[in-house]
């Protein structure tokens, strides 16, 4: 009977999502332009992000949740942390302009976030979009994959 009880509740915790929350409307968005010369890349994001850069990678928040992440890992790096390389590609949507398109849930200790991975090989290693996005949010998820530019 314990161990029934502790496999619920152990099911139950780990099956925990966090919900992101819900953008402005699409035309009320103002942008900024965000700039990485390390890795030669600039996109625009809403202004109402807060950012957080460590190195090459960027962290967007929005009402303190993670919305955006910019990492850039090789696969090993990925693969520890639990980013795309534990996943197949998602070919069942298109993705702009060489990216490779990932969909999988992350897991940050118990609880998962829904995440959508635009990557593509940027010199020896791989620069991710990572969107933890609403689905609704997806057309502001499409504006700001569209504004990525190598410089």
């Amino acid at each position: 009977m314990k161990t029934s009880v502790l496999i619920a509740t152990l099911a139950i915790f780990l099956s925990c999502t966090n919900t992101p929350p819900s953008h402005p409307s699409l035309e009320t968005v103002n942008y900024i332009t965000v700039k990485n010369p390390e890795l030669g890349y600039m996109l625009s994001i809403p202004d109402y992000y807060s950012t957080e850069n460590e190195g090459p990678e960027m962290m967007c928040r929005y009402d303190d949740f993670p919305v955006l992440a910019i990492n850039y890992v090789s696969m090993e790096e990925g693969d520890e942390r639990g980013l795309w390389p534990d996943h197949k590609p998602d070919k069942s949507q298109s993705a702009p302009n060489g990216w490779i398109l990932y969909s999988y849930t992350h897991y940050d200790g118990p609880f998962g976030m829904e995440t959508r991975s635009y990557v593509k090989k940027i010199g020896d290693k791989f620069l991710s979009l990572d969107f933890r996005l609403r689905e609704e949010d997806r057309p502001l998820e499409m504006k700001i994959l569209r504004s990525f530019q190598e410089s």
